[in-house]
């Protein structure tokens, strides 16, 4: 865990659980060996929240009694001593498997059955974003308009309690956060342009949500999908526009947008090539 952070063992800000050893070798120990011993531990690879880290243990004299070889280990949140450092994600899970619907297959209809206890706009929308969220990984989420506390408290709670949003205003806007969702919020402003709307915000995003419950929306929802990456989603509020983008997901009060891209698939064959176009 120690050498996964570089040594900062007073600066921890989450743990490392081992999942796989690729070689353990065990040295027999002289009879009359010390009992304190030297280890040393080094990370050389890591991939997200996957590290490869390799442990070597000496006697005191110098002669090794145990190697550890690929050592794999995992990003987890609450592994890490209380006392290093305040405010600690309290004891969690390592692994937890659950099953939520596929929000593509979901209708108006289907969604207030799935998720029944959802009342008002915030809470509905904060179901719909833990759904795309258990469906595939959201890295970056803007939320932009001149959205209120309820919905950035909503998403922020159906999201991972270590991931940050962007909330960018168009136009000025005074908004009171909870000391939680300050932390975890990183406050723009938009340009009068739409058109320099993603550099402004550091796009796209796997998940941009439009919300303007105290301004008029800046034009059709549609010139707002640069925002979003190739399958990323825009979630909107169906009573703030007169039209909701086409082929998106009505659900009630919201209408929600996967951005697919036309993927083209050749197949060559004997007396040439046939290309299949096929549109999501």
């Amino acid at each position: 865990m120690i050498s996964v952070h570089a040594g900062k063992h007073k600066e921890m800000p989450w743990g490392v659980v081992a999942t796989r050893i690729e070689e353990l070798t065990l040295f027999p120990a002289e009879q009359n060996a010390a009992l304190v011993g030297h280890a040393v531990a080094w990370t050389d690879d890591h991939d997200g929240r996957e590290f490869n880290t390799n442990l070597q243990l000496k006697g005191a004299d110098g002669t090794t009694l145990l190697g550890i070889k690929n050592l794999i280990c995992m990003k987890y949140d609450a592994a890490v001593p209380a006392s290093t450092l305040e405010g600690v994600t309290g004891p969690e899970p390592f692994s937890v498997v659950s099953w939520k619907p596929d929000v593509m297959t979901l209708t108006s209809e289907s969604f207030e059955r799935t998720c029944p206890r959802a009342s008002g706009n915030d809470s509905r929308l904060g179901e719909i974003v833990e759904l795309i969220a258990h469906r595939q990984h959201i890295r970056k989420l803007l939320i932009c308009g001149s959205p209120g506390y309820e919905t950035i408290e909503a998403v922020l709670t159906a999201l991972p309690k270590t991931m940050t949003v962007t909330l960018a205003f168009d136009g000025e806007q005074e908004l009171h956060l909870s000391a939680a969702a300050s932390a975890r919020a990183l406050v723009k402003t938009l340009p009068d342009s739409t058109d320099n709307w993603v550099q402004a915000t550091d796009g796209p995003h796997d998940l941009v949500i439009l919300d303007y419950r105290d301004h008029e929306p800046r034009g059709l929802a549609d010139k707002l999908v640069p925002l979003v990456q190739d399958e990323g989603w825009l979630i909107g509020f169906m009573n703030q526009y007169s039209q909701a983008p086409s082929k998106s997901l009505d659900l009630g009060q919201h209408f929600a947008l996967l951005k697919s891209e036309p993927h083209i698939v050749r197949k060559t064959f004997r007396n040439g090539a046939i290309t299949i176009l096929s549109l999501h």
